[in-house]
């Protein structure tokens, strides 16, 4: 399995057509999703590797495993280069999770930051130095 190059993957998110009426994948924060695939895989990327990142298990499953709030594109091509996935990825919170958004006003404009609640506030990477 090799990695897609930057400029190939800037190729494939700019000029390929989304699964037609394909709902955003929604995955929460710190958990995975496996997708099988339809056939092998030959090259597996995500745009924002900070929000999502992918592991290939095996020829014909990637478990994408989400990391921070945000959106990121999963492109998985086969030998020929055709697509088998190309799926906008979307990290969201549990529903449950209890949150606080602090709005943060200044000079460079407003702040928009998410802490979570578990038990102690804090940001995502608190609550993983903290084991939480």
């Amino acid at each position: 399995m090799r990695t897609l190059f930057p400029a190939l993957l800037a190729l494939a998110l700019a000029g390929a057509a989304r699964s037609a009426g394909a709902e955003p994948l929604e995955i929460p924060v710190d958990q995975g999703e496996l997708i099988h695939l339809e056939a092998p895989a030959n090259q597996v990327a995500v745009s924002e590797p900070g929000i999502a990142d992918v592991k290939v298990l095996g020829s014909r499953a990637v478990l994408v495993m989400a990391h921070a709030l945000g959106r990121t594109d999963l492109v998985v091509l086969d030998r020929q280069g055709d697509e088998l996935v190309n799926r906008t990825v979307e990290v969201v919170l549990e529903a449950d999770m209890p949150t606080v958004n602090v709005i943060r006003g200044g000079r460079q404009g407003l702040s928009d930051t998410v802490l979570w609640c578990t038990p102690r506030c804090g940001t995502p990477s608190d609550q993983q130095e903290q084991g939480g």
